[in-house]
């Protein structure tokens, strides 16, 4: 049985994002082992990312409790569910202390002004309306914002598999997808 090894700030494996703030010639432990956290945290830092991971993971189970509870067919206008996604929303924005809201489907003349420029909204407690966002994260993200443009072009083969690529990417940054009824 192979060995895991320790895992260490992303840096050291090559991504300039990341801020734990060690040197690139003496990597030490990442700052947020140590419990410290950085200024300028890195978004694709895995213990950056594990930040609200408990509170986000106990909301998506009382979303699954109560979309079983209704064999899968949750009514329209379920004011549980959407009050959860709406929490969802505020945990981030608290974990993090900044938060962005993002659509990834849109229509009609929305496709035409939307660039990876308007993708993300920031969230600073402003409400928000059901359907009003399919995912929040925890900062502004440029691949995501690329593959979320790339897929409202459409036509293309795959173009499902994108779709999953933006939803697990939505995730491992940190943030949560939204369901709302």
């Amino acid at each position: 049985m192979r060995k895991k090894e320790k895992e260490t700030c992303i840096y050291f494996k090559g991504f300039e994002d990341c801020h734990c703030n060690n040197h690139p010639d003496d990597p030490g432990e990442c700052v947020y082992e140590k419990g410290i956290e950085p200024k300028n945290p890195a978004l694709r830092c895995p213990h950056y990312k594990s930040l609200g991971k408990a509170k986000l993971d106990e909301i998506n189970q009382r979303e699954n409790k109560l979309i079983r509870s209704f064999y899968g067919r949750v009514p329209e206008a379920n004011t549980e569910l959407n009050d959860m996604q709406r929490e969802k929303i505020r945990t981030v924005y608290e974990n993090f202390g900044t938060a962005f809201i993002g659509k990834i489907t849109y229509n009609g003349s929305e496709r035409g002004i939307l660039s990876t420029d308007t993708v993300f909204t920031e969230y600073t407690g402003q409400l928000i309306y059901n359907f009003g966002a399919d995912f929040v994260v925890p900062a502004v993200d440029d691949i995501l914002a690329e593959m979320i443009v790339e897929w409202n072009k459409g036509g293309k083969p795959m173009m499902t598999r994108l779709f999953k690529r933006i939803y697990n990417m939505v995730e491992a940054l940190g943030g949560a997808n939204l369901l709302w009824s």
